[in-house]
């Protein structure tokens, strides 16, 4: 990433669904160190660490030399863990952090896919609650699913 102003970072286990080429626009226009990612799946206060577009050469060590920061993270966070690695390392940096609703699942070995939730967070954990007391209503009624 020597020189670079703009980079990247994906997984090659990934099908994307959408087109990076609006996030990738915006990047080119970042004056100060910026990752883009996902808004989807973040678990446990951390950030998606599925795919980046990171702008300046600071944002580019800061994403792609994270595992630098791993023990100082378990020394004050406990047990290693991927995505809330990923905030501390940028945080830590002081990368500005921009969401994207770029969307990317994984291809499995024999290129199965499995359902993915794009949902943002907030709306995810709606939808359970819904779903939840729904069955919970129907099981009080009596109601069952044909």
């Amino acid at each position: 990433a020597d020189g670079a102003e703009t980079c990247i970072f994906c997984r090659p286990d990934l099908r994307y669904h959408d087109s990076l080429a609006k996030p990738l626009r915006r990047a080119l226009g970042f004056r100060t160190p910026v990752v883009q990612l996902p808004y989807w799946q973040c678990w446990e206060g951390g950030l998606n660490d599925r795919f980046a577009i990171c702008s300046s050469a600071q944002a580019i060590r800061a994403y792609g030399l994270r595992i630098e920061e791993a023990l100082n993270f378990c020394q004050n966070n406990g047990p290693l863990h991927s995505e809330r690695l990923l905030a501390h390392a940028l945080r830590i940096a002081n990368i500005d952090v921009r969401k994207i609703s770029t969307r990317a699942g994984r291809v499995r070995l024999g290129g199965q896919e499995r359902y993915e939730d794009f949902l943002p967070p907030w709306l995810s954990i709606a939808r359970n609650a819904l779903r939840e007391q729904g069955l919970a209503v129907a099981n009080r009624l009596g109601l069952r699913r044909p």
